[in-house]
């Protein structure tokens, strides 16, 4: 069984990489065109595709807004604020882009892989708490024979 953080590397390219493909550019070129604002391509007649875009419209102009409140914060604690709002914000697109990933693979009747994304969307949710092995020391023998 792979790991579910591997399968979540592999999914989490899928969007960008189908996306570039979908409008003729190369995989490195796809983050570059992504980030400018260049008029946007034609929609696509892909649901998927256009819940993705969606999903990462929205995100854009959430972090835009975010990027203002964070630049005219009146100290660090509200910027670091701001700054970790983003950070939320990119890591639950994160989360809704897998999750329309796995409704995808249902509907092509692909189940395991659904599966294998929900356990890796919860793999990051909720992490494994760390084991830690826990000795019990033994009672100190009395050297002096009480």
């Amino acid at each position: 069984m792979r790991s579910p953080l591997v399968a979540l590397a592999l999914l989490l390219a899928l969007p960008f990489t189908s996306l570039a493909a979908e409008e003729s550019l190369a995989p490195s070129e796809a983050g570059l065109a992504l980030e400018e604002a260049t008029p946007p391509a034609a929609p696509s007649a892909d649901p998927f595709m256009a819940a993705v875009r969606a999903a990462l419209a929205e995100q854009d102009a959430a972090i835009a807004a975010l990027q203002r409140a964070m630049d005219a914060a009146p100290d660090e604690g509200a910027a670091l604020a701001h700054q970790r709002e983003i950070q939320t914000r990119k890591q639950e697109t994160e989360f809704t882009i897998l999750r329309l990933q796995a409704v995808r693979a249902l509907a092509e009747g692909r189940a395991e892989l659904a599966a294998e994304i929900a356990r890796a969307i919860d793999a990051i949710k909720n992490p494994p708490l760390p084991q830690v092995e826990t000795q019990r020391d033994e009672p100190a023998s009395d050297a002096g024979g009480r």
